[in-house]
């Protein structure tokens, strides 16, 4: 379902940059993987790559191990922690950290850590929600609404990174292309399951016309977005 989602491909565009001067054998975090789909492509692109991908809920820790092992993938490990419990100084050549900052309440703290564990010249990239609202709580678990550019920028220089760089994903194309792709599948399922039916014919249409959105919106600049990613050297 990566190619749906418009963030996916900032993403990966910006891995596959960094890829072409890559070490051989570069060490890689991914700070709150998830359920593993960035750390489980990074582990695929080089099998000299060792990839460690680390996760608060041990839920999807344990199903990204299970998958690693009926993967037979070698260089990628799933471990339970938190950013602000890695103990890792100048170990990684790339961290990448995917709508995590949001979640975690001492983002500072977290974005230090992550400065502390990467080598020197290595590269950190983050990508976050836009800031658009200001309620700070959601539920019984912490997250906070995003923030502003020039906000987590800032942040980032003030925790020691330089060149840090940033840019707005989700312009109007990437917008289009998540409706098409996910917001009004999921609809019309919920109106009924009949959908079902139809839904294959659909993606006929929709999945080609989404996927040429999100190059679009992955590849033209925009003056405003639902997200922002960020690219800073330690």
């Amino acid at each position: 379902m990566d190619w749906l989602t418009v963030k996916s491909w900032h993403v990966r565009r910006e891995l596959r940059k960094w890829m072409r001067n890559a070490p051989d054998k570069a060490h890689i975090l991914d700070a709150g993987t998830g359920f593993g789909h960035n750390a489980y492509w990074l582990s695929c692109q080089r099998d000299k790559y060792s990839v460690l991908a680390i996760d608060q809920k041990q839920s999807h820790v344990c199903s990204g191990n299970a998958f690693v092992r009926d993967t037979k993938r070698k260089n990628l490990l799933f471990r339970t922690m938190s950013i602000e419990e890695l103990e890792a100084d100048e170990a990684f050549d790339l961290i990448l950290c995917t709508e995590t900052l949001e979640k975690v309440e001492n983002d500072e703290s977290a974005v230090e850590h992550m400065h502390g564990a990467l080598k020197d010249g290595g590269l950190m990239i983050t990508t976050v929600n836009r800031k658009f609202k200001a309620k700070c709580e959601k539920g019984d678990d912490f997250s906070r609404p995003g923030y502003q550019i020039e906000e987590i920028k800032k942040m980032l220089k003030e925790s020691g990174f330089h060149h840090v760089k940033a840019h707005f994903t989700g312009g109007k194309a990437g917008q289009w292309a998540q409706r098409l792709g996910v917001t009004l599948p999921l609809r019309l399922l919920r109106m009924s399951r009949l959908f079902l039916l139809i839904l294959p014919f659909y993606f006929i249409l929709a999945i080609p016309t989404a996927i040429i959105l999100n190059w679009l919106d992955s590849h033209t600049a925009h003056l405003s977005g639902e997200g922002i990613i960020l690219l800073a050297r330690k």
